[in-house]
């Protein structure tokens, strides 16, 4: 026990306070300290002011802190012999039936408490967790009891085994983790799981057997494969990769010197588990070899599904950093914790955010948690990381506090400390990408309940890709190239370019820049994909209880010869890789139409016709437990915001008719040009649900891809040609706006 504990600190005993109330099932104990009993001389104390473990800020003194409440569950007077039971659980900070199941079946021992902290600024307490561990001054029963960990050096035989076992759990009973992501099985047997067409032999350790590089001619054997990232470059100099002219010299051996350490240790720890191969992109593709490159970029899915383990250097920031990093000690405070069989503590208390200074020095407690530490690394900026990630069916983080396991069925942390949160929201996405199928079944079969499926997947992983980092912004399309080829076999939509799916094109040609996005010089992709621009982009989606209409008839990719035969207009030229070109929709557009700069002369009249919009539109269901309605998405994020958005107005008229998002482009022109809109799709809701789109409760959202003219169109030109210039959206409801087929003209037109 700490010395430097005060009086009431030191009566604090967590088996106490945890021993069950009644049929092996604990209920919440609680302590409550008022801040006059809490001592700024007591670490312990202390610890309760500031669960955080950071810094104190002037926003949130410790001097503004009424009370705090410290919460104790889940203990089991003898952990190892109570059955599962499951309990209801109302608090969102308790966790739940999934993480009580624990391991083998039992309570899992204590790993956390929580402290609940009141303050000036709010009248309920605000929890915070904290996590308990054992140290090396714990006796060996605590261990039974208490489940957090110190963690060990990363490179040693501790987390060697550690890693080993968690991989031979998921091999032996997920069964869902036989499946990638494209819904292909892979069963990991060594004589059945093909290699790729080049991959490191990491060798036995000795002399003799060094790591070199192998091609594989269709052999079959287990893999692992490396998530890292690759060190800074300077300007017209490469660091060590397989080029053409060191193909041979690498099969002899690798010089291993030439490395950087990700790569080294990856090779390492790949021995040390058993497995005899190792992938790694840089010394597994030619990268002075176009075609292999561009090869090797579309079996990306094949890559890292196939592979039985990925290995993800997550801390190394620079070259000399790799998986094996000195672990940051953190501080905790010692407490008692007694059981009938007699004392067998102290046992360790720590925040979860901060690693800190050590106050104990066997090793580290685990430091922040995963999520945390996730954010804040150069791995998950970049974007070539989020498809190896997402495709990898299993895999190990080599964080800077601990290491983390995820799988498709779990996810694990070295110090014990265990949630039921994927990491990043991995698991989360499986699972959209999982149900999807049964949503547009669904869907089908009950139109009038069931709303109108989204892409959630791609919206989400679109999303998140866009928010990331390329070296070479021409990587845009091949970065995610994987990911689409996934998708593309498990959710049968083979028509994919670009970044959109011809089978959801009315949803996916709907995205908008969540910032102001930019456009490279050079055009790497058609104006009507994402993949044009850079920076966060959102799709629109289909609202709750909505009935989404696709508002146009046949539409197709054209290659750059078909569109050119059409009359297509291709200015500036595409780079040699561009390919498709043009979309041919048919449909309906409305034209002339104004866009007008958002003035301070306009300001009033296009409040007011947002607000007309928000009254006519949002609804509010009878019944108290359905949602409120929201507007359209675009409009809704105008009404709140409104940075960036424009208005546009119909004909010769002034009078607002709808909003604009426009792109990054001068092809708009300047403010009050003319420009023409596609209908794309039709959003509809009346007051009840089973009355859709009936009666005089009708409104309608119109969503509008904004379109200008590329002229002059070439003589003989079947077609005219558009660029994409932003998205539109108004509305129909009541006396507001107008049905905009009455305005509309049918027709065949290409967007290029």
């Amino acid at each position: 026990m700490d010395p430097r504990l005060c009086e009431l600190c030191r009566e604090i005993d967590l088996y106490t306070l945890g021993v069950p109330l009644g049929g092996g099932i604990n209920k919440c104990a609680k302590i409550h300290r008022t801040r006059a009993q809490l001592s700024d001389d007591c670490p312990l104390c202390c610890l309760f002011l500031n669960p955080s473990g950071r810094p104190e800020s002037p926003e949130a003194p410790r001097q503004q802190v009424k009370s705090v409440n410290i919460e104790v569950d889940r203990l089991l007077d003898d952990p190892t012999d109570v059955p599962v039971r499951f309990r209801y659980i109302l608090s969102s900070a308790l966790q739940s039936v999934k993480s009580t199941i624990g391991v083998a079946g039992y309570y899992p021992p204590i790993s956390r408490i929580r402290a609940g902290v009141r303050d000036d600024r709010f009248d309920f307490d605000v929890p915070w967790p904290l996590d308990v561990f054992v140290g090396q001054d714990s006796p060996e029963e605590a261990k039974r009891y208490v489940g957090g960990r110190v963690v060990p050096a990363a490179d040693s035989d501790a987390s060697l085994e550690q890693v080993s076992g968690w991989l031979k759990e998921c091999l032996a009973k997920h069964s869902r983790c036989q499946m990638g992501i494209s819904g292909r099985m892979f069963g990991d047997d060594p004589t059945i799981q093909l290699l790729p067409n080049r991959v490191v032999h990491v060798g036995g350790g000795g002399l003799a057997d060094q790591p070199r590089l192998l091609l594989t001619k269709g052999m079959r054997s287990r893999y692992v494969a490396l998530s890292y990232c690759w060190e800074h470059q300077e300007s017209g100099h490469y660091p060590f990769r397989l080029e053409r002219g060191n193909l041979a010299a690498l099969q002899e051996q690798v010089p291993l010197a030439e490395l950087p350490a990700s790569i080294r240790d990856a090779i390492d720890f790949t021995q040390r588990l058993g497995i005899p191969y190792l992938w790694v992109d840089r010394l597994c593709i030619v990268q002075d070899d176009k075609d292999d490159w561009a090869d090797h970029a579309d079996r990306m899915c094949d890559i890292y599904e196939g592979a039985s383990l990925t290995i993800a250097a997550l801390a190394a920031e620079t070259r000399d950093e790799g998986l094996y990093l000195p672990r940051p000690l953190r501080s905790s405070v010692r407490v008692k914790f007694t059981t009938r069989h007699g004392e067998v503590g102290p046992v360790h208390i720590a925040s979860p955010f901060d690693p800190g200074p050590a106050a104990i020095n066997e090793g580290s407690g685990g430091g922040s948690v995963r999520e945390e530490e996730l954010g804040m690394s150069r791995w998950s900026t970049r974007g070539w990381v989020m498809q190896e990630r997402l495709m990898s069916r299993r895999i190990v983080y080599f964080g800077r506090t601990q290491i983390f396991w995820e799988c498709q069925e779990m996810t694990r942390k070295q110090d014990g400390i265990q949630d039921d949160v994927g990491i990043g929201g991995k698991l989360g996405l499986y699972e959209e990408l999982r149900f999807e199928p049964l949503r547009i079944r669904l869907h089908t079969i009950l139109p009038w309940v069931i709303p109108t499926p989204e892409p959630v997947f791609w919206r989400k992983t679109v999303r998140d890709y866009t928010n990331r980092n390329l070296t070479y912004g021409t990587d845009k399309g091949a970065a995610i190239a994987g990911v689409a080829g996934a998708v593309k076999l498990r959710l049968d939509m083979p028509n994919y370019a670009h970044g959109i799916f011809l089978e959801r094109v009315d949803q996916m040609l709907l995205w908008y820049g969540k910032l102001d996005l930019t456009s490279p010089q050079t055009p790497r992709a058609p104006s009507w994909s994402w993949m044009a621009h850079d920076g966060r982009i959102h799709m629109l989606k289909p609202g709750l209880a909505r009935s989404w209409l696709r508002q146009f008839g046949e539409c197709a990719f054209l290659d750059r010869k078909t569109a050119q035969s059409l009359g297509a207009v291709l200015k500036p030229p595409p780079t040699e890789d561009f390919d498709p070109v043009a979309l041919r929709i048919s449909g309906a557009r409305i034209a002339p139409m104004k866009w007008h700069a958002e003035v301070p002369a306009r300001a009033q009249l296009v409040e007011k016709w947002l607000h007309d919009a928000f009254l006519a539109y949002d609804y509010t269901f009878v019944s108290r437990s359905a949602p409120r309605m929201a507007l359209p998405k675009l409009i809704s994020k105008a009404k709140y915001d409104g940075s960036g958005w424009s208005t546009v107005t119909m004909g010769a008229t002034d009078q607002i008719c709808g909003i604009i998002k426009l792109d990054p482009s001068s092809s708009h022109g300047p403010p009050e040009s003319n420009i023409s809109c596609l209908i794309v799709a039709e959003e509809t809701v009346s007051g009840s649900w089973w009355r859709r789109g009936q009666g005089a409760d009708r409104k309608t959202a119109y969503h509008l891809l904004a379109l200008q003219q590329v002229l002059p169109s070439p003589p003989g030109a079947k077609l005219p040609t558009y660029q994409r210039v932003g998205v539109a959206q108004t509305v129909w409801a009541g006396s507001l706006g107008f049905p905009v087929h009455n305005e509309a003209t049918l027709g065949d037109i290409l967007i290029v």
